[in-house]
């Protein structure tokens, strides 16, 4: 550790800030990856690489009573740091920490911290802490069409647009055949495969899909509307 070197901690509003007036002899990284293992048959045991753990960053120093060769001009009383980490790890929020001369300059929680007395030195405090680097979680909103049932679509005549009363209809593929969905989903059940200008009886529409009875076999499902002609 360069001598040259200064922690120094923050509120997250960045409203009170100190320096840690003794640099440790060491600080640990720890930079684990949260890989995961799995056996495949004829394999083995493979690897499924996943994103880096957060950084956790830890140390043990001690926080004197008066200056002294190696601390800060004008440290805080012990008492005073051991209070502001408290207080801000009450909080909930991440702190800021930086240490010069490094990249180490971002937010971060504070994992833990333990602090205790030694006999001959009563005014000095000896403390142990545990940072992990902090990211804002984002929230991914997402976007999925309805999905209804042709029960649904029989007594509510269709949602999400659409013709709103029975309409005439045709498949156009082009010569390939059209599948007939159990669901607005092409995951869901195939019930048919309807030829090219199959006649149909469109009754609503939900999104990109059609609820329709295919009139040949008089089946009741549904067909993806790009392949289907309205009949004007």
């Amino acid at each position: 550790m360069s001598s040259n070197c200064q922690f120094w901690m923050s509120n997250d509003a960045g409203a009170e800030a100190f320096q840690f007036p003794v640099l440790p002899e060491k600080i640990t990284y720890t930079h684990d990856s949260d890989n995961d293992t799995v056996n495949v048959s004829g394999l083995g045991e493979v690897t499924i690489l996943q994103d880096p753990s957060p950084l956790v960053l830890s140390w043990d120093c001690w926080l004197p009573s008066k200056p002294h060769q190696g601390s800060i001009e004008k440290p805080l009383a012990p008492q005073k740091y051991i209070d502001k980490i408290e207080k801000w790890r009450a909080a909930k929020k991440p702190v800021k920490f930086l240490i010069t001369g490094t990249k180490i300059n971002d937010y971060f929680s504070i994992e833990s911290f333990t602090y205790h007395e030694e006999g001959g030195d009563p005014d000095t405090l000896y403390y142990t802490i545990k940072l992990k680097s902090y990211r804002v979680p984002v929230v991914r909103k997402l976007e999925t069409a309805p999905t209804i049932s042709i029960g649904m679509a029989r007594s509510t005549g269709g949602a999400g647009g659409g013709p709103t009363s029975v309409q005439d209809g045709k498949v156009k593929t082009k010569g390939k055949r059209l599948k007939l969905y159990s669901e607005a989903s092409k995951s869901s059940k195939v019930l048919a495969k309807m030829s090219n200008k199959s006649n149909l009886k469109i009754k609503s529409k939900s999104g990109s899909w059609y609820a329709v009875t295919y009139v040949k076999k008089n089946i009741d499902g549904f067909a993806q509307s790009k392949y289907v002609k309205v009949s004007k």
